[in-house]
């Protein structure tokens, strides 16, 4: 059997706007971060945007000597392990790669605009499932509902945990968001239920129901 080296990281030097940040204004200094489902930012819960910038820049970033305004952060990239299998095995050419604690990308969307926008075009591809379904599909039922969840999806996440969980916490945000996941593979609502111990008392939630009833249409189509 052939051993398999040893992942080795990647590690990229990014720039971030120190000017910009000294500059962040009041308002948009004291905006909270008050949730989210990505559990690598849930220590932002509760905290402002400016000490969130503020925490991050003392742990992580150093000035540069040449250019006073200019912070340099040292990322480690770490490819996926699957995908890193598969490109030695020479069936993909690339993989995801995941950034350690120092990427700006763990930074909430607004901070890491802030630093470093200057210098990168960040994309996120962020409610990729049901973008990518609603960019492909005909039907004008799956388009219409996909527009509905498309338009506010973290308030529709927050609105699906709450009914089901009965509170808005990083836990069931994880649950709402693997509901509709689910949901678009044709997995069963009565399974995702039952995975989630959530009592027969529980009706469900209005878009729930029509969303739900929309997808094997999708999986028909496709």
């Amino acid at each position: 059997r052939r051993l398999r080296q040893k992942v080795e990281p990647e590690v990229v030097e990014l720039k971030l706007d120190l000017i910009r940040y000294k500059k962040i204004n009041a308002a948009t200094g004291s905006l909270e971060m008050r949730r989210c489902s990505n559990t690598r930012k849930k220590d932002y819960f509760n905290c402002t945007y400016l000490t969130i910038a503020t925490d991050y820049i003392e742990k992580h970033a150093t000035v540069d000597p040449k250019e006073p305004g200019i912070g340099i952060v040292e990322v480690e990239y770490l490819p996926d392990p699957l995908g890193h299998r598969l490109i030695e095995e020479g069936l993909l050419n690339g993989s995801r790669v995941y950034g350690s604690t120092a990427d700006p990308l763990s930074l909430p969307g607004d901070v890491n605009d802030i630093l470093t926008d200057q210098f990168y075009m960040n994309v996120d591809d962020s409610k990729a499932h049901p973008s990518y379904m609603r960019a492909l599909t005909k039907l004008p039922a799956a388009q219409k509902i996909l527009d509905e969840y498309l338009a506010k999806p973290a308030s529709m996440l927050e609105s699906v945990a709450e009914h089901y969980f009965g509170d808005v916490d990083a836990a069931g945000l994880k649950n709402a968001k693997t509901l509709f996941l689910r949901l678009g593979m044709d997995g069963k609502l009565e399974a995702w239920r039952a995975d989630h111990s959530v009592p027969d008392s529980v009706e469900e939630h209005e878009f729930v129901d029509r969303y739900a009833s929309i997808m094997p249409l999708l999986t028909d189509e496709f």
